[in-house]
């Protein structure tokens, strides 16, 4: 059972549309959750307590939350204001403490009305209509906050977010009673995947407002003018993650295409079955919020024309029939030898779906079986109670055959490698839109943005030079399609690369998954990304895009992760840069690292900066003074433990050589460490070394520069994973 209630205010002076349909979104968003409702005017929704015509002001806003706050039991409440949208995932978030107040700060508003409606934009910023915290926690502030409102308009903003402001501080101070101690009160954000939206409709009360950064369609809502208009339906895509990397990222791109609102849904265990199946589409579903769903899978590209359907009965199951196979190893199309239905081609009330598919997972749970290889298993209204019916899209959708199909490999009739509106589908499964680096990929030259000033000349001028080590790790932030990580790994780095832009992201995955180079690819904001070890780390033509404080905060980590810093600059300011890109802007930022050699062009220029506080240390050198290099017991046993780890071979932890030595050392927690170690393993082939290793220890009263002080397990992991240096923080004798 959920500890949030939802306080839903209103004045009651809201469009009745937009009303309407905001209450219909909040409650399937609630997903059974209590909502208060704190009205104006008599209301049939929630549990509703009518205040009555009180009018619009700041403290009649805080008196009808408060209201609704006491009325609560849960121990957190989640506000809601009646313009506003908000996604399940938002009222599933709970406060990690009971001290602060927290806002989500994924909230997009959108305006309805006039030339601009539906045009949705972002701004960063934590209020009331995204407030999740502790009950009691609410009530004492917001009462507070009403004193304060009695004599000054100061109090008029969200708790926690302006209480260090002076003229704040000022009004609070000159309260003489409001019963209990005066606090000051602390907000934090929080995020969640899925968009809030706030609707600015002209009659807000906090009025009209845009932001800077806009678009037309948005993830998981879409089109807003579908959602007002009620015909939205969204897509729901389910994943075991055995489709080729390649062709899901052209799945989504596809189905981002639509704009409409889409949901994800990955498995979060790694079984594969009909049960798990049915219930990532449970999932799906729950966060689903229109009428209307349409069941998409990982391997199926769908053109628009197949989401124009709509279902003319909410009790009947719609199946698109007009489907292709392809094989994805040589792009080769087959029309089916019979119309088939698919849950893949699915179109449907949501409501309907989610009864039948709690239906179908009750029956699994209870050891009921779907045979495979008959016709409507899986489907719903085939072999069951339920109405079915056809549709043919304009377009027939792809059915993609792979190694990983769940259902087997199928084959149809007519074949062809070149269809009328798909074409060959080697050729569709390039990620769409202009490449920034150049790139050739199994013959064909992907469109490129640039023609002269290529990023093979920027590499041969600019940043190879720089680079005298023979191996390590590399992350290149800000990577685009990878080119720069590719040549690191062609010199026999580990490189990582961390890419903000899907659309760049996609074009790094296409090119390492068509040519592998061992590339490790993260779809990450790199001011949001937490920096492992690195030999290099790079920015080029980056650094300038981030702000001051930002490049602060990444030159800090470096500090601390970092032997090295290349970065590409330029001499003249570009428009929309945040921060200068000239050299000695770059200088004072890395005060008190050692600045090496600068290269010098006709715009831009290379500089790299050392790390006085790391040293790299070959693996090979230093093993061997280790005292683990004398264990007779400890070296073998962790030895095997990371031999069956990296062949793949399952095992019992507790029967493991290791485990018997944990044993005999009478360690606490035995089972614990010895799965400690296993992810250390994982965590090292896969992503790299986290933190630097600690060197240089007194042993018997004498100064060992060579012995570490941190570091044995991760030392004995690189040695079997033939990594060949590690970064190490070095303690001085003193």
């Amino acid at each position: 059972m959920s500890d949030t209630s939802i306080i839903y205010y209103t004045d009651c002076r809201l469009d009745p549309q937009l009303f309407s349909r905001c209450q219909e979104y909040l409650l399937r968003a609630a997903a059974g959750k209590r909502i208060i409702s704190v009205s104006q005017q008599p209301l049939d929704f929630g549990d509703n307590i009518c205040v009555g015509d009180i009018g619009r002001s700041f403290y009649n806003l805080f008196f009808q939350a408060l209201a609704g706050a006491k009325a609560a039991t849960t121990k957190y409440i989640a506000l809601a204001e009646h313009d506003c949208f908000y996604s399940p995932e938002h009222f599933n978030w709970v406060p990690p403490t009971d001290e602060h107040f927290y806002y989500n700060v994924n909230q997009w508003l959108v305006i309805w009305g006039g030339k601009q409606s539906g045009l949705y934009s972002y701004f960063r910023r934590k209020v009331l209509s995204q407030l999740i915290c502790n009950r009691e926690l609410f009530i004492e502030a917001i009462e507070e906050k009403l004193k304060m409102l009695e004599t000054s308009p100061t109090g008029a903003c969200e708790p926690g977010v302006c209480d260090n402001r002076q003229e704040f501080m000022r009004a609070k101070a000159a309260l003489k009673d409001v019963g209990k101690d005066k606090k000051n009160y602390r907000a934090r954000a929080f995020r969640t995947t899925v968009p809030n939206l706030d609707v600015r409709h002209g009659g807000n009360f906090s009025v009209g407002r845009r932001a800077g950064k806009r678009r037309w369609t948005l993830a998981y809502w879409g089109d807003f003018k579908q959602i007002m208009d009620g015909t939205k339906t969204t897509i729901i895509n389910y994943t075991d993650g055995s489709a080729p990397k390649i062709l899901y990222n052209k799945v989504l791109e596809k189905l981002e295409e639509t704009g409409l609102p889409l949901v994800v849904v990955k498995n979060d265990v790694s079984e594969r079955s009909h049960l798990q199946m049915f219930r990532n589409i449970r999932r799906g579903l729950e966060q689903a919020n229109t009428r209307y769903v349409a069941l998409t899978e990982h391997d199926c590209v769908y053109p628009k024309e197949h989401f124009d359907f709509v279902p003319e009965y909410d009790d009947t199951f719609y199946y698109n029939v007009n489907h292709l196979f392809v094989r994805y190893k040589d792009g080769r199309y087959d029309v089916p030898y019979r119309l088939r239905r698919a849950l893949s081609g699915l179109i449907c009330n949501r409501d309907l779906l989610l009864k039948a598919v709690n239906e179908r997972i009750a029956f699994l749970e209870g050891g009921g079986v779907l045979q495979r290889g008959i016709p409507g298993a899986c489907e719903f209204g085939v072999i069951d109670d339920y109405k079915s019916d056809d549709f043919r899209s304009a377009v027939p959708y792809l059915d993609v055959r792979h190694k990983g199909n769940f259902s087997g490999f199928r084959k149809g009739g007519d074949r062809t490698f070149n269809h009328p509106y798909w074409g060959e589908f080697k050729q569709l499964l390039v990620p769409k839109g202009k490449w920034y680096q150049e790139a050739v990929i199994n013959g064909m030259t992907m469109p490129t943005r640039r023609i002269h000033d290529t990023n093979e000349k920027r590499w041969k001028k600019f940043i190879e030079p720089l680079i005298e080590l023979d191996s390590g790790f590399v992350t290149d932030l800000g990577c685009n399609a990878g080119f720069y990580c590719r040549k690191f790994a062609e010199r026999g780095f580990r490189a990582t690369g961390v890419e903000r832009s899907t659309e760049f992201f996609r074009h790094a995955e296409y090119w390492e998954s068509s040519d592998p180079r061992g590339v490790r690819l993260i779809n990450c904001d790199i001011t949001e990304y937490s920096l492992w070890t690195a030999h290099y780390v790079l920015l080029a033509n980056v650094h300038y895009w981030l702000t001051p404080e930002d490049l602060e905060k990444l030159v800090t980590q470096c500090r601390n992760k970092a032997l090295h810093v290349i970065l590409i600059g330029r001499y003249n300011p570009y428009k929309g840069h945040k921060s200068p890109g000239h050299l000695g802007f770059l200088e004072k930022l890395f005060d008190g690292w050692n600045e090496g050699k600068v290269i010098k062009g006709d715009k831009h220029f290379s500089v790299i900066f050392s790390n006085p506080d790391l040293v790299a240390r070959d693996v090979d050198d230093i093993f061997h003074f280790q005292q683990l290099y004398k264990s007779q017991k400890f070296l073998p046993s962790y030895n095997a433990l990371i031999d069956d780890v990296l062949a793949g071979r399952k095992f019992d932890p507790l029967e493991t050589e290791y485990f018997e030595y944990c044993r005999w050392r009478r360690f606490k927690n035995k089972a614990g460490m010895v799965q400690r170690h296993i992810n250390l393993v994982y965590s090292m082939r896969d992503e790299g070394v986290r933190e630097p290793l600690t060197i240089g220890r007194m042993v018997d009263g004498k100064y060992e520069p060579n012995r570490l002080v941190d570091g044995d397990h991760r030392l004995i992991v690189a040695k079997k994973l033939g990594i060949k240096s590690l970064i190490c923080q070095v303690r001085s004798e003193g």
